[in-house]
């Protein structure tokens, strides 16, 4: 809904609960100013959520890592982070984040091994240091 005119309520009475829950929890809270904290939030959210949340989260992460590598190929990563509000760097930081989380909570999701390739891959294009263990 973050990206519509819908609200939740909209699409409780159009799809149910149970999607509503979903879409809620996979909505970002645009009320918490920090970008990283925002996503802190988001991911607890997410996990609170269950399977399905889990796993539709995962392939967004996974569609968002790509398409971010396309255009920084298309494009460059001067372009392409213009287009962004906040620095690549933190971007990688979450989107690891949020790799982390998917394994401790879905492990059993077939792209987690994908996502993970993606972001190493994208990692290297960007001649990003290696996250902290």
């Amino acid at each position: 809904v973050e990206d519509s005119e819908l609200t939740i309520e909209d699409v409780r009475e159009a799809f149910g609960d149970r999607v509503a829950g979903i879409v809620g929890a996979l909505t970002d809270d645009e009320s918490i100013e920090s970008y990283r904290e925002r996503k802190v939030e988001h991911r607890e959210r997410v996990a609170a959520a269950g399977t399905a949340a889990l796993a539709i989260y995962a392939a967004d992460k996974l569609s968002n890592v790509r398409t971010l590598r396309e255009a920084l190929a298309a494009q460059g990563e001067e372009a392409v982070a213009q287009e962004f509000k906040v620095q690549m760097e933190l971007k990688l930081e979450v989107w690891e984040a949020d790799l982390a989380l998917l394994r401790e909570k879905a492990p059993q999701l077939p792209f987690l091994g994908p996502l993970e390739e993606q972001l190493r891959t994208l990692r290297a294009e960007l001649g990003a240091p290696a996250p902290r263990s």
